[in-house]
């Protein structure tokens, strides 16, 4: 063998067969990625529901006129915590802000101080929303739902309303609901209307309909509007509000039937839930109409609440916050406001950014797993009798200064603006958490423990629906 020989370079052995040298690997990206998305599509689109189903299988329009307000309350709680949180908690708040597009309630509230002053609106607004979800998330007829529900009562009736003047049907707008609401309505004697409790009951029934129909990936079934009235119904019931303004509250004689002639006096009732909302709807259409009215002490109230939801806000991006949360109200709930009309670029695009998030929740999100409910109140109070408070806006009234919420990112952004987090200021926000006596302005005709039995009793009646009050005559 002679040295060419020796020194030829030996041929190269061919590469072996690789799985990612396949011809089907080569293709581009998007053969994978769009049946991967469509099936994932499917997948949401499969389970999106599945909640919903189980309920209306469980619960079908034969039952509606049945249903109780504990079991209306866990269909409320399965919707608000589960299936579209972010946006019930939005509408009830806003459900409180349209209040204040009544003069006769601005007026009382500027009147009185409760929100009518930064000192005070920060604290009052949490006290309200604290109580409201109390009776809303605690379970229905319990100490605690019961405890809550009993406050508010002493607080209306510190003001004639509800429970506290039984025959205020037409009382007090005083001088603040002056001709064509144009007062400040800072009359002496001022009291709550009792057209001004239901409308205020008729909010919370129908603004997480209205804002979920228009703003959320699905729209709310009749079962859950049925709950809503059902519940709602209730809740009213416990607060003595006056359903004589509508036409199921009108009273019917008839005879008792123990056949010695007398008579009593009942209402003549509603079908079911569906029935109750339809008429609330209805009326509070019509006294929007009449009484939502342009006065200066909207536009105080309204300020100051404005103010507390863009407190985090940098000061430079205020006023357009401010024009944001007008895109969000109704030209004639901005007219009673005296707020003006928001820039059409930003209608556009707020509007776009809301139908975007409803797309991407609607066909590109499961359903919110159980362990992820959304919840701010503690289960169980401290050893002594006080309950801490999962969030804030303005100022950290009852929230446990722990370390995320002193050290993480929301606590970062407000020492950066120099506005108090939780533990600041020593006791002044009460970090230790709250009682629900407590809670609110320090006012009441009757005692918080007398409330507490009349709601309990009222508590453990059955659908407040098909019958109302009943009284021999």
């Amino acid at each position: 063998m002679d040295n060419a020989t020796l020194h030829e370079p030996l041929p190269l052995s061919a590469p072996s067969p690789s799985l990612f040298s396949s011809p089907i690997f080569c293709l581009p990206l998007i053969y994978y990625a769009l049946p991967a998305l469509l099936a994932y599509i499917s997948l949401c689109s499969l389970f999106r529901h599945r909640r919903l189903q189980d309920l209306e299988n469980r619960y079908p329009p034969a039952t509606y006129a049945r249903l109780t307000p504990a079991t209306a309350q866990r269909i409320i709680l399965t919707f608000a915590q589960l299936e579209a949180p972010f946006i019930f908690e939005t509408s009830l708040q806003f459900a409180l802000f349209r209040t204040y597009g009544i003069p006769t309630i601005s007026g009382l509230l500027e009147q009185t101080g409760l929100l009518g002053s930064s000192e005070h609106a920060a604290k009052r607004y949490v006290d309200t929303d604290v109580l409201i979800t109390e009776f809303v998330a605690q379970k229905w007829g319990g100490e605690r739902w019961a405890g809550a529900v009993g406050r508010m009562n002493a607080i209306h009736a510190a003001f004639g309303g509800g429970r506290g003047d039984m025959g205020n049907k037409k009382a007090g707008g005083g001088d603040g609901a002056g001709e064509k609401g144009k007062e400040k309505g800072k009359g002496k004697g001022m009291r709550i209307k009792a057209e001004d409790m239901l409308y205020t009951l008729s909010l919370f029934a129908w603004e997480p309909v209205r804002w979920t129909q228009r703003w959320e990936w699905r729209e709310v079934s009749d079962l859950e509007r049925c709950a809503m009235g059902v519940y709602w119904k209730g809740i009213g019931d416990a607060m003595g509000i006056d359903y004589s303004f509508l036409p199921g509250g009108q009273p019917t004689p008839s005879e008792n039937g123990h056949g010695d002639g007398a008579k009593v006096e009942s209402i003549r009732g509603w079908r079911d839930g569906l029935h109750w909302m339809d008429e609330l709807a209805n009326w509070a259409g019509q006294y929007e109409k009449e009484n939502m009215l342009p006065a200066d002490c909207n536009t105080v109230i309204a300020d100051e609440t404005v103010a507390l939801l863009l407190v985090s806000a940098p000061p430079s991006l205020k006023p357009f916050g401010k024009k944001a949360v007008a895109v969000l109200m109704d030209p004639h709930l901005r007219t009673a406001m005296q707020y003006p009309t928001p820039p059409a670029y930003l209608t556009v695009i707020l509007h776009t950014l809301l139908h975007m998030r409803r797309l991407i929740l609607r066909y590109l999100c499961l359903p919110r797993p159980e362990f992820l409910r959304v919840t701010v109140l503690a289960d169980k109070p401290d050893n002594m009798g006080r309950y801490i408070w999962g969030k804030y806006l303005g100022q950290p009234w009852y929230v446990k200064p722990g370390f995320w919420n002193r050290w993480g990112g929301k606590g970062l952004w407000r020492k950066v603006l120099g506005l108090p987090v939780p533990g600041d200021e020593g006791e002044k926000f009460m970090p230790a958490g709250y009682r629900i006596e407590e809670l609110g302005p320090r006012v009441g005709k009757r005692d918080w423990e007398t409330e507490k039995v009349w709601v309990r009793e009222v508590g453990e009646r059955g659908c407040p629906i098909g019958f109302g009050s009943r009284k021999r005559r």
